[in-house]
């Protein structure tokens, strides 16, 4: 508003952090629901969640249906950005957790709905600015960065992460929470490796369960990237018995089971290749 010279189509590069979360299975929600019940329980998560990113100092880019993006970095950078894009994801889990009974009785608690939701965060340089007509501009941030972060977004259902962040935004946020390696993969539409991680908590607030099932997963992925199958599979089951159900063990167990059989090649560097978004 005090420079609105600005609002010109073209744009800039410039380092983001970018956040998507969506809900699991809403097709599937949205067919049991009538169309007024459905946008009441949805606009009731989607005010919180916008209200929890602005707290944050983040800017919502669109919601897409039911997920959200949202930045941080633009249009006016801010230090510690990168903390606060995770801070938000962090966030979402607990007001989730403390607004899932009004929106489920906004959707009449119809037997079988739930709400969960899964988030992706990445860091990087992106191309932001206006982008589109004369007619119509809409200020955003597009590139290699943001694809990255909707396709950590999508591996959360894969590893039953909450959140799940990049390397580059895990170096910046690693003294404030508690996080855990998950993997090193290949997205689909990416040829090189990414270091992927999961959230927990802020630092000094990780339940003692918790951190026993870290200890074991990491002492499995640490087997796992030397190869040596056999051991891996004894912590990950280690992991899945002080946290059952642990989706990520669960995973690599029938990964190593897999490799103990069909060995990766000698130069193997412990990444996986994702074919799915």
């Amino acid at each position: 508003m005090d420079n609105p010279d600005n609002l010109q189509l073209g744009g800039n590069r410039s380092k983001v952090s970018v956040l998507f979360s969506d809900i699991r299975g809403f097709t599937t929600i949205s067919e049991n629901l009538e169309p007024d019940t459905l946008i009441q329980g949805l606009n009731h998560y989607l005010e919180k969640m916008t209200n929890l990113v602005l707290d944050n100092s983040g800017m919502i880019d669109k919601f897409i249906g039911d997920a959200v993006m949202a930045i941080w970095g633009a249009p006016v950078a801010h230090e510690e950005d990168a903390k606060k894009a995770v801070a938000s994801a962090v966030k979402m889990e607990i007001v989730l957790n403390e607004i899932r009974p009004r929106v489920l009785d906004l959707w009449n608690n119809k037997e079988g709905l739930d709400i969960r939701i899964g988030v992706g965060i990445n860091t990087g340089i992106a191309t932001l600015g206006n982008i589109g007509s004369a007619g119509k501009l809409d200020y955003t941030v597009i590139g290699d960065t943001v694809n990255l972060a909707s396709r950590l977004e999508g591996l959360t259902k894969q590893y039953g992460a909450f959140t799940i962040i990049s390397e580059t935004t895990y170096e910046e946020v690693k003294d404030e929470f508690d996080c855990c390696l998950l993997d090193k993969v290949m997205v689909k539409g990416k040829v090189l490796p990414v270091g992927i991680y999961q959230v927990f908590c802020e630092k000094g607030r990780l339940p003692d369960v918790t951190r026993k099932m870290i200890e074991q997963f990491e002492s499995g992925m640490n087997y796992y990237l030397d190869k040596e199958w056999e051991k891996a599979i004894v912590s990950f089951k280690k992991s899945l018995a002080v946290v059952d159900g642990h989706k990520a063990s669960l995973l690599y167990i029938d990964r190593c089971g897999h490799y103990a059989e069909n060995p990766p090649p000698d130069d193997w560097d412990g990444s996986f290749a994702w074919k799915t978004k």
